[in-house]
């Protein structure tokens, strides 16, 4: 691979200052240099393919259960230390000795919202968020746990903004839970991106007929992108300016993958442009390289309520899933609130049958290295041949003395 250059050009330094100086050089001295630059690029290699080779996936999930833990304060039992004079040395300086003592202390805790899901997931969430579920799942709520405040007396500490401030914590403070009652018109989705290897998206893209659609290219004709994290209104459905889908098909679009995510391993992206060329779903494709290894995207543009195309590509093992999706949606008479909400139920039906492809088939696949990492590993590589070279040629081993000098014998060297 042409990142290993960097070894040959090393070799090449090293046989020039070698020419230029061989007495300079033992038998073991003419290898450090070389070895040194092939420690470098096998070091820029890794990491190179570490980080290249890692790509963001986006996991769904439900959210089962919501917490909110009261303001709270207990007595914190502690032991610290600190330094003190315990007297003076024989110089008369000042010595110090360790000395231990009780720093016991008060400590307050502000209230805080926070949700798990049935993947094993939890993250923090704001009182509105908690209240709004409370609600979702039926606004019934039992105590989780209990802390016994050390001063109830005392105001509720880093309550500002929240139903708590100005109040005091009382004799004791709990930990609130409410449940969702496992309905699908309850269920609130959540998602988290999670870190994975995609070595089709870092190898020759060719072998799979996709062509490299640049960031500039994408920018130019509104090619839609990876939108932002949110961990509880991360959306299913991406739209152009223009189109309109109603909240209420969204959110329920989003419990799709909160429903389908922790069973099948999958994430649904439903893509809609206004009034685009068919071309577009083959660039969309080609830029986001097929998708994730856990993602089926469906492409459509629209012109007012008509369908004009529809594209749907997936990495899925069940090759049929993506077609069958295909001619439903091509079969609509047009796309309002009803088709929406057909689409949904049919989605609901369907989308069991995705299987997710395991990637490491593709681990024979060899990723090619950016123009940049290649020069990365020549500038350090041949820096480190070139200053390995210099010490080589002025420390104090060389072709007569290839144990180096003892002190006696390089002072009467020196001296001679």
């Amino acid at each position: 691979m042409i990142i290993y250059g960097a070894i040959i050009l090393s070799f090449l330094v090293t046989a020039v200052f070698f020419l230029s100086n061989r007495k300079a050089y033992t038998w073991w001295e003419f290898f450090i240099p070389t070895t040194a630059t092939a420690i470098v690029a096998i070091v820029f290699k890794l990491i190179f393919s570490a980080v290249g080779e890692n790509f963001s996936e986006y996991w769904g999930s439900t959210i089962v259960s919501v917490y909110e833990q009261e303001p709270y304060n207990y007595w914190k039992v502690e032991i610290c230390s600190r330094e003190v004079p315990c007297g003076t040395d024989s110089e008369g300086n000042t010595e110090y000795c360790t000395e231990y003592y009780d720093c016991s202390h008060q400590e307050d805790v502000g209230p805080s919202w926070y949700a798990e899901t049935n993947i094993g997931e939890s993250f923090y969430i704001r009182e509105s968020q908690y209240d709004s579920l409370v609600i979702q799942f039926g606004g019934t709520r039992n105590v989780y746990n209990e802390h016994k405040n050390y001063s109830p007396r005392d105001r509720a500490v880093g309550s500002r903004g929240t139903k708590f401030e100005g109040k005091r914590v009382g004799n004791v403070s709990y930990v609130w839970q409410a449940n969702w009652p496992g309905t699908d018109e309850t269920r609130k989705a959540a998602f988290s991106k999670h870190r994975y290897v995609n070595k089709i998206k870092a190898s020759d893209l060719t072998i799979f007929n996709i062509k490299v659609v640049s960031e500039k290219q994408a920018d130019t004709l509104g090619l839609f992108q990876y939108p932002d994290m949110d961990r509880m209104w991360f959306p299913t459905i991406l739209t152009d300016s223009g189109v309109v889908v109603s909240k209420d098909i969204k959110e329920k679009f989003r419990r799709l993958n909160g429903k389908y995510g922790p069973t099948n391993e999958m994430r649904l992206w439903v893509l809609v442009y206004q009034d685009k060329p068919e071309l577009y779903g083959e660039y969309q494709k080609n830029y986001w390289v097929k998708g994730n290894m856990n993602e089926l995207v469906v492409c459509m543009s629209v012109k007012d309520t008509t369908l004009q195309w529809v594209n749907v590509f997936s990495w899925t093992t069940n090759e049929s899933l993506p077609i069958e999706i295909r001619d439903y949606i091509s079969n609509l008479p047009s796309i309002n609130e009803k088709t929406w909400n057909d689409m949904y139920v049919y989605f609901n039906d369907n989308l069991p049958k995705f299987q997710r492809r395991d990637f490491k088939e593709f681990d024979y696949l060899k990723r090619q290295n950016r123009w940049w990492e290649i020069l990365i590993v020549y500038i350090f590589g041949v820096a480190a041949a070139v200053g390995l070279n210099f010490w080589v040629s002025t420390n104090e081993f060389d072709d007569e003395n290839p144990k180096g000098y003892s002190s006696y014998n390089y002072y009467n060297h020196y001296r001679s």
